[in-house]
């Protein structure tokens, strides 16, 4: 598998050392946590994508994903594996090799179609 970089934008805890490891070992290096009042589009440069943590801020929600739709930045809001409730719903940040794959396979699909969500 190519080494995949992705930017992580959220609070210090969203990114516990197994879910880096997992990533690693999946071939992807994740890049933060970076804390959305640091964040700048300049650090998307080298990245694949953005994993935007989806309990931050609904305003800056909003205005980071403008800014990356604008720049034809893949990216996906995620969510730790335990604030899933067994429902579908966002993106899972975590260490099964399943969330992973379905987290790439969205923002590789995003950067080849063009479309942003």
């Amino acid at each position: 598998m190519k080494p995949y970089r992705m930017i992580v934008i959220g609070n210090k805890n969203i990114v516990s050392s197994e879910i880096r490891d997992a990533w690693k070992q999946a071939g992807i290096g994740l890049r933060g946590p970076v804390l959305p009042s640091a964040f700048e589009m300049g650090l998307v440069r080298a990245a694949h994508g953005v994993l935007i943590d989806a309990t931050e801020d609904a305003n800056f929600m909003f205005r980071i994903s403008e800014q990356l739709e604008a720049a034809s930045v893949p990216f996906v809001f995620v969510v730790r594996e335990e604030r899933v409730l067994g429902h579908k719903g966002p993106y899972v940040l975590g260490v099964r090799p399943e969330d992973i794959k379905d987290i790439v396979e969205e923002l590789l699909e995003q950067y080849d179609s063009g479309v942003r969500h």
